[in-house]
């Protein structure tokens, strides 16, 4: 019987809003990464169980999540906070780490940070994804 582990989210866009309310319906245990208290006060107040926040104005990370990470799924905002965020997750888990995003900026940059796929998207649903968890 395998270890139990949460998908871990950034939640950055209208994709990301719908990607985790598939989550829910599949009942895919999750926890949501963020760079804010106001972020992390709304996801709160959203009924989210489990929020991360880190200080993406720091070089290094201090958190270390209480819960076991597995997949990890980068909402793409910007090229640093993606970059930023990959650099903090990358030591929680050895499951691989998705970036999603809607613009074309290197996808070779965040494999060289540790992400396993870069998943380029006009589209609206990127459940597909999930097939795994």
């Amino acid at each position: 019987m395998g270890t139990f582990e949460y998908a871990l989210v950034t939640h950055t866009n209208p994709l990301a809003v719908d990607f985790i309310r598939t989550m829910k319906y599949r009942e895919i245990p999750f926890a949501l990464m963020v760079n804010n208290d106001r972020s992390r006060q709304e996801a709160i107040d959203r009924g989210i169980e489990h929020v991360i926040l880190v200080d993406t104005t720091k070089r290094k990370n201090k958190v270390v999540p209480d819960i076991p990470i597995g997949t990890v799924y980068i909402f793409e905002e910007s090229l640093t906070l993606t970059c930023r965020y990959l650099q903090f997750c990358r030591p929680w888990t050895s499951k691989p780490i998705y970036v999603i995003t809607q613009k074309m900026h290197p996808g070779a940059v965040y494999k060289k940070l540790g992400a396993n796929y870069v998943i380029y998207t006009k589209g609206k649903d990127v459940s597909f994804i999930l097939h795994n968890e």
